[in-house]
């Protein structure tokens, strides 16, 4: 999963174990906590390229009206 994230330019946070012991997830949450606030946000190509064609198609409707 890490591998995965890094090549998509992805930050990984964490990888939280599946317990349901709370002392045994504390240090996971408070890892995943620190990387939240000090992260910087990413843009995925996805979202950038849906939001370029939307408006492409709007701004070709409009030149046709």
């Amino acid at each position: 999963l890490k591998q995965v994230a890094a090549q998509a330019g992805i930050p990984f946070l964490v990888s939280i174990p599946q317990s349901g012991d709370a002392k045994k997830l504390q240090p996971y949450f408070a890892e995943l906590a620190e990387k939240v606030i000090t992260s910087k946000p990413v843009v995925l190509k996805e979202v950038t390229l849906g939001r370029r064609l939307k408006r492409k198609v709007a701004k070709g409707l409009i030149r046709r009206l």
